[in-house]
């Protein structure tokens, strides 16, 4: 290996630890108040890309300024930090992230580099600064065209709700009618659930596997020995453990 390629290595390796490290510090989650300024911390200075370039357009929805410039520096923020997670370029040339606000229908939508967000959302949620999180995160999954949405939008859910915003966590949910493949918050709090029960770093896995166009479900049994299936039905029964029993009355 070559000295280059080898000094590269150290840095994505001490990359994903800081980036983990800042994941775990209580204190980064309450930066998403809306009254508090938001500010990389020190120690993910190595990680800022230097080069991303953050672009605000709200032509269309003019009242959404201030809103806009909280979103713009949520993506500041959280740009090196998700991009060390999920091993994407650190320090990509000319990188640009636009946020565009306008008048449509649902909250908001991601296509390559473009975040485009529902003006009617952020007027009737303005504390809904995660959701430009979890855009964000699509941005820099940049995986090739995939079936697996639903891992998709749950990796994505995962890092929203299980590294920066875990007040927004799940607390229940209904047998019947979930399932592994509804993505978003349910698949993160699957994913969450086996990295913790498996010792496995299954989010950085699946990411990878997505990323190269290689995914395929057997992942999950490679990884804990178990189908998706047979996961899914443990992690169900371990919630059920976890209910406390109902006092009987006196």
């Amino acid at each position: 290996m070559r000295a280059s390629d080898v000094s590269h290595a150290l840095f994505a390796s001490t990359a994903v630890a800081l980036a983990t490290a800042v994941f775990s510090f209580p204190a980064l989650a309450e930066s998403t108040s809306p009254t508090t300024p938001l500010k990389v911390p020190a120690l993910i200075e190595p990680l800022v890309s230097r080069n991303l370039k953050v672009v605000v357009d709200t032509s269309g929805a003019p009242d959404c300024q201030a809103w806009a410039q909280r979103a713009k520096e949520m993506v500041e923020l959280w740009h090196p930090i998700v991009s060390a997670y999920l091993d994407a370029p650190l320090n990509p040339g000319e990188k640009e992230v636009q946020l565009v606000f306008k008048e449509m229908k649902g909250v908001a939508a991601t296509s390559k580099n473009v975040i485009t967000i529902a003006s009617g959302w952020v007027k009737s949620h303005p504390d809904d600064l995660g959701m430009v999180l979890h855009e964000l995160v699509h941005v820099i999954q940049d995986y090739p065209p995939t079936q697996s949405v639903w891992l998709m939008e749950g990796i994505a859910d995962y890092i929203r709700f299980w590294m920066a915003e875990p007040e927004g966590q799940p607390k229940q949910f209904n047998r019947a009618k979930e399932n592994y493949r509804n993505g978003y918050r349910t698949t993160g709090a699957f994913l969450a659930w086996i990295e913790k029960q498996y010792k496995t770093p299954i989010v950085r896995d699946a990411n990878l596997a997505l990323r190269r166009g290689t995914y395929k479900d057997s992942l999950f049994e490679e990884k804990t020995g178990k189908n998706l299936d047979a996961l899914w039905t443990e992690f169900m029964d371990s919630l059920e453990k976890a209910k406390p029993e109902a006092k009987r009355p006196i």
